[in-house]
């Protein structure tokens, strides 16, 4: 489905920034 392709991207995308940010904290 395009919706869950759409969902799953942003997802990713958050996670991705909120890991970038712990990383970012940590060092």
């Amino acid at each position: 489905m395009v919706v869950h392709s759409c969902i799953t991207l942003y997802w990713r995308t958050f996670i991705f920034y909120v890991w970038q940010e712990e990383q970012l904290t940590w060092m």
